[in-house]
């Protein structure tokens, strides 16, 4: 019985051996699948034949025949015996890795094949204990040191209420345990417990922030920072500094009137909030001097002048001003900035670099938000070119209409004749043009026609003679049309692309090795493209006048001038750049081609001769010309 079950349980093992490997495989296969886009000579088929050589010199010869891009562990050495006919190269790699247990990484087209070490195990993330109930809309959780990133996820996850978590706070770790309340009041209670801010915004989203420490401004409304352990008192007699303050009749608001020149700004900060009997609190020594002279200005506008240019700011939270530097976590503001026409995905990107020093910038791409954190003013400055630059985009509907006008002319006419190898039958067509071979037979029975004596006697034809006549035209009318309609954003490119592909071989013979030298022989096939690109670019201007970048290129194949050579191309190509005001239609055309040829064949002297030409010799003349015209409408939509 025990044998038995050990039977079972290496069975069990082998299996489970096979199934991980060959998932191994399938993924080195996925992944060459995926770049085989980009890299066309992964899927070319190739012949490779190598016999007693290194797998470093087969691996270089494979990437030369399809123009890959693959590097080799130096220290993997085997000799290659095989024998590969019409394989692809993604098969062949798979088969190396299997054969001698290497793996591979990908960087960009860079394929790398080294040895095949096995994955450590990574232990799985905490399981947090945190229940969302939707029917009652209550939540409970039991929190052990976790961090407040993964709770917020998670809180996310499961009750699909957005959360905004100030910068900085991922890592804290919490400890908390509540039983079926709602999410306002966990939140709340968290961020009590753990010395954090919470708030509610307007569009019933939640936010999460850094709290204050033994902040005692907030215990005693009437605490200011001249009752605290600074013993250095302002000068108010001193001549340099005038300070008087007034009322704003319509909104009731404090307006100052400041006179000062050369004065410390601490002694300007304690004047006025003194003067002005309100609230605040100074993190950090606040150094240097300033002059200035202002008249009926708010507090804030004030403040926004005397921290211009310096390391200081300010915020407000909930009626006290804080002061100290803008890298201090306690001065800093976090600001959800909510965009109603532009994506938040790139917007980082666009505001000036003067607005982003100190300041931290991160997409909210759920709620096409901005978060912003750093000094008050920097944000509000930040805001306020948000609101210049958060308009609507226009989208332009382009009508493309494509023609290209064809009109050929074919003459093919003259006699010939002959001796063949055997008796021909008479064939071919009078109607609606002249290309008939007469036989031997028919002409002798022409020529019997004649009465003997009266006319000179021609006798008879050999049985093998002919005689081709023919006298053709043919008239070629061709027009072609192509309506695509497309679709971009204001300055952003829409493009088109119609074509053909092509394919022809290419045979190479290399030589690899010094020793043992082997020949190894390849064909590859090589695709070739005739393509029409239409690419468009539209830029709207204030009085919807549209201006427009074109870019047309059409390419045609033409027969290869060499048997086996690769076929021929001719390509049409124009740019433009036009202005044209809302659905109006402009014609971009004069892309002609003309083939005009004259050719014959006869014999010498006589096929020179006007009219004599036609009966001892061959004449065939082309005259092609075709045009391409496209029609193009742009329409603004929003």
């Amino acid at each position: 019985m025990t044998l038995s079950k050990n039977c079972v349980l290496i069975v069990l093992l082998c299996i489970s051996i096979q199934s991980f490997s060959q998932n191994r495989f399938d993924s080195i296969q996925n992944k060459l699948t995926l770049i085989s886009e980009k890299v066309k000579g992964l899927k070319q088929p190739v012949e490779i034949s190598i016999s007693g050589a290194s797998i470093q010199e087969f691996v270089r010869a494979l990437a030369n025949n399809n123009e890959l891009n693959i590097s080799i562990d130096p220290t993997i050495n085997y000799t290659i015996y095989n024998n590969f006919s019409n394989e692809i190269p993604i098969n062949i790699i798979i088969f190396l890795c299997k054969q001698y247990n290497l793996d591979i990484d990908i960087t960009g087209s860079i394929i790398h094949l080294r040895a095949y070490k096995e994955d450590i195990e990574i232990p799985k993330p905490k399981e947090l204990s945190i229940k969302y109930y939707p029917y009652t809309q209550l939540i409970s959780v039991d929190l052990n040191n976790d961090t407040l990133r993964n709770i917020i996820k998670e809180i996310v996850n499961q009750s699909k209420k957005n959360i905004v978590l100030a910068p900085g706070l991922e890592n804290k770790l919490i400890n908390s345990y509540l039983q079926d309340v709602t999410i306002e009041k966990a939140l709340n209670d968290i961020a009590y417990a753990n010395n954090l801010e919470f708030s509610k915004t307007n569009d019933n989203s939640f936010e999460l922030s850094a709290g204050f420490l033994n902040n005692t401004a907030f215990s005693n409304p009437n605490y200011t920072n001249s009752q605290q352990a600074s013993n250095y008192k302002p000068n108010y007699k001193n001549k340099n500094i005038n300070l008087e303050t007034s009322k704003d009749s319509v909104k009731g608001t404090d307006l100052i009137t400041l006179t000062a020149f050369n004065i410390p700004i601490f002694d300007i900060i304690q004047m006025v909030f003194d003067k002005l009997n309100k609230n605040y609190f100074i993190y950090s020594d606040i150094k240097g001097n300033i002059s200035l002279a202002v008249k009926d200005i708010p507090i804030e506008k004030l403040l926004n002048l005397v921290f211009n240019n310096t390391l200081y700011t300010y915020r407000i939270d909930n009626n006290v001003y804080l002061f100290g530097e803008r890298t201090l976590e306690q001065i800093r503001t976090t600001k959800v900035y909510q965009l109603k026409h532009r994506s938040s995905k790139d917007m980082e990107a666009l505001i000036p670099a003067q607005y982003k020093s100190n300041i931290e910038i991160k997409p909210f791409i759920e709620l096409n938000s901005i978060v912003i954190s750093g000094a008050t003013p920097q944000i509000k400055e930040i805001e306020v070119f948000l609101e210049q630059i958060d308009r609507q985009v226009p989208m332009i509907l382009i009508d493309v209409i494509i023609m290209e006008v064809r009109k050929g002319r074919k003459i093919n006419s003259g006699i010939a004749a002959g001796i063949s190898d055997k008796p021909v039958t008479t064939q071919g067509s009078i109607l609606p043009g002249l290309d008939l071979t007469i036989s031997s037979a028919s002409i002798n029975d022409f020529l019997g026609l004649f009465p003997a004596g009266k006319f000179i006697n021609l006798g008879k034809v050999s049985s093998n003679f002919y005689i081709s006549l023919k006298a053709m035209e043919e008239d070629d009318n061709i027009k072609i049309y192509s309506t695509p309609h497309l679709s971009t954003l204001n300055g952003h490119e829409a493009s088109l692309k119609i074509g053909e592909k092509a394919y022809y071989a290419i045979d190479q013979r290399d030589v690899i090795g010094s020793q043992n030298p082997q020949t190894v022989f390849t064909r590859t096939y090589q695709e070739t493209n005739a393509d029409l690109k239409i690419n468009i670019t539209p830029m709207v201007s204030a009085d919807e006048n549209i201006t427009m970048v074109i870019n047309v290129e059409e390419a045609n194949f033409t027969a290869p001038s060499v048997t086996g050579a690769p076929p021929g191309l001719s390509t049409r190509l124009f740019k433009s750049e036009v202005r044209v005001k809302n659905d109006d239609m402009i014609v971009l055309g004069g892309l002609h081609r003309t083939e005009n040829s004259n050719s014959g064949s006869g014999l010498p002297f006589l096929s020179r001769i006007p009219v004599l030409k036609w009966f001892f010799g061959n004449r065939k003349k082309v005259k092609m010309k075709s045009e391409l015209v496209v029609f193009i409408k742009p329409t603004i939509i929003y």
